[in-house]
């Protein structure tokens, strides 16, 4: 299903200069996007091994019992495209035709061709570098609402194509950044309606929470996707290329790679090995969200929402390892580990620019917030069952 995003006339012409700092984003752009080696990742014999050994039990075990037919092998072609870029704004028509010597041997004799999967994915690598770079420099110019015209919006890839070409990639893009710089603008306006201070019922005033704005939140998003694709390492470009067949199979197959399989086996036995903390990723930094109730961190009590952990080690004489900008997934296995053993971290406090060194000793922590719950209400003399 397709759908139209209608860019609203607010004046006979409006004009949006930028607010930003663009000094600190040309040098985050700089830094992070167009200096960033795009690494060159190659298939092991091992990952042969394994992709091959999936795609035997796919045909052995899986209930549809798929053949590697011709059809399957071009669906799975297109597939692998459409998991990597599934908004189709980075890959050309021109892409998928260059690689087109591939799609009928994408397996041989059971055997999948990851050399595919790795030259694809290098070439997504250059494709998002080209967005990132072409967006940065667009949200900086004056953007003209005055034109009337729509942004095409689809329910699902399979909707539409990629661009045929560098103009018709180009348009989509103006308009995916226009249509960010309009809804900045429309939320700029409705905060400067709620920015004044607000009045307590006890006369004070409280200030009111102005988010950043969406421009802003873009543009570190355009860098933070591209970062973490940057960081993937061949094991995750395998379980790419192995999961755009999968989902042709059925939409509930998939390949977990061994870190997704240990966070799907956590989450199945609400139990896991650690600290007791939820860490999310701002900026550059690991920062803690919240602490699990009983768990190491909550009982030592030095550890607090907001903190930043900047380097981990296992053990007091081991040298730290710098996480700063480090995956989280990353972060996470380092910090992880067996009941009982000891994991030493950098923290930097929030708000503050020393940093200090705590020792936890890991434990079992229950994730009781995630269990299924139920309860049983009495509506008009009925029990009625809420899960």
């Amino acid at each position: 299903m397709m759908k139209k995003l209608f860019f609203l006339f607010l004046l006979p012409l409006c004009l949006l200069s930028a607010e930003l700092d663009s000094a600190s984003l040309r040098e985050q752009l700089t830094e992070n996007v167009v200096q960033a080696e795009i690494p060159l990742l190659t298939p092991t014999p091992r990952l042969s091994l394994i992709s091959r050994g999936v795609v035997w039990a796919f045909e052995r075990y899986h209930y549809v019992h798929p053949k590697i037919t011709p059809e399957l092998l071009s669906a799975w072609y297109t597939n692998y495209f459409q998991l990597l870029d599934p908004s189709k704004i980075y890959f050309l028509q021109s892409d998928l035709e260059e690689f087109r010597g591939y799609e009928q041997m994408l397996c041989t004799k059971g055997v999948p061709n990851l050399d595919f999967a790795f030259v694809v994915y290098q070439r997504c690598l250059q494709r998002m570098r080209e967005w990132a770079v072409y967006s940065f420099n667009a949200y900086d110019k004056p953007c003209d609402f005055s034109e009337e015209e729509y942004l095409e919006l689809y329910d699902y890839p399979e909707d539409h194509d990629w661009p045929s070409n560098n103009a018709e990639r180009e348009k989509l893009w103006r308009l995916r950044v226009k249509n960010t710089l309009l809804a900045d603008q429309l939320t700029q306006e409705d905060m400067k309606n709620v920015k004044v201070a607000e009045t307590e019922a006890d006369g004070t005033r409280r200030a009111v929470y102005t988010p950043p704005p969406i421009r802003l939140r873009s543009q570190k998003a355009i860098v933070t996707v591209f970062q973490n694709r940057l960081k993937a390492e061949p094991m995750d470009v395998m379980g790419y290329f192995i999961n755009s067949l999968a989902v042709i199979l059925d939409p509930h197959t998939c390949y977990f790679v061994p870190r997704d399989k240990e966070n799907f086996d956590i989450a199945m036995s609400l139990s896991l090995q650690g600290i007791g903390a939820t860490l999310s990723t701002r900026d550059a930094y690991t920062v803690v969200v919240s602490l699990v109730p009983g768990g190491p961190a909550a009982r030592d009590g030095r550890l607090r929402p907001g903190d930043r952990i900047v380097a981990v080690a296992q053990a007091p004489d081991q040298e730290p390892v710098d996480v700063v900008d480090m995956p989280l997934d990353k972060v996470v296995e380092k910090i992880r580990g067996q009941k009982g053993t000891s994991v030493y971290l950098t923290v930097m406090p929030e708000g503050v620019s020393t940093s200090y060194t705590l020792k936890l000793v890991r434990d079992e922590i229950k994730l009781k917030d995630a269990e299924a719950q139920s309860k049983v209400y009495q509506v008009d003399g009925k029990r009625v069952l809420c899960i």
